[in-house]
């Protein structure tokens, strides 16, 4: 079964961009799986493309350090261990604090309808790249909100590592259906504008999810 999907011959980027950012997107989403051979000739038939263009995105994931290279093996996506994995969620923790208090702050009526809406969004299908797809541009808004772009850039890499080795708790029904339940609550926090309140649900959130995911 393919992982990417052929490149679009209506797409903007370069090919070599292109390719980089499908195979990323494949390795962050968990297409591929930590410890899993990369193989140049069957990405440049899964995407319609030449090997050239996924050999120099294979190289711009090892130099971010989602893949990386063995001599006599080839390219594989790298691995996170337990210890590192729990290192990230302390510091998503304390860094998603500051953000998520920033955007209670500056949260505006219009940001509440959008945020509800990338919600409503993720409940309505069960598609599971639409799914994902509407839970990051939650983030995506709430990162927008708390304007503060050097933390949320922070945030961001974190995220990035810890979805590519855990299970997404979005996709399984049970874990879904309550994730979204703590989405809602740290909305109705923004909505009040409460920093304290939108710091605890959320903090809540992610350690229901680390929980969940051990």
């Amino acid at each position: 079964m393919n992982k990417v999907n052929k490149l679009s011959e209506a797409r903007l980027r370069p090919i070599r961009d292109e390719v980089f950012w499908v195979i990323r997107k494949a390795i962050i989403r968990g297409d591929y799986k930590p410890g899993e051979k990369l193989q140049e000739e069957a990405l440049a038939e899964q995407l319609g493309t030449s090997r050239t263009p996924v050999r120099e995105a294979l190289r711009k994931l090892e130099s971010e350090k989602l893949v990386t290279y063995y001599p006599h093996k080839g390219t594989v996506v790298s691995d996170v261990s337990a210890d590192e994995k729990q290192e990230l969620f302390a510091v998503r923790m304390l860094v998603e604090s500051l953000i998520i208090r920033r955007a209670a702050k500056k949260a505006k009526p219009e940001d509440i309808k959008e945020l509800r809406g990338y919600l409503a969004e993720s409940e309505a299908t069960d598609d599971p790249d639409r799914i994902l797809d509407a839970i990051d541009s939650f983030n995506e808004k709430l990162f927008e909100i708390s304007e503060a772009e050097f933390l949320t850039d922070i945030n961001r890499r974190i995220r990035e590592f810890l979805q590519r080795v855990l299970v997404s708790h979005h996709l399984e029904p049970e874990r879904r259906k309550s994730a979204l339940a703590e989405h809602e609550k740290i909305v109705e926090a923004l909505e009040l504008g409460d920093a304290d309140l939108a710091e605890k649900y959320n903090r809540e959130h992610l350690a229901r999810a680390d929980l969940h995911d051990n």
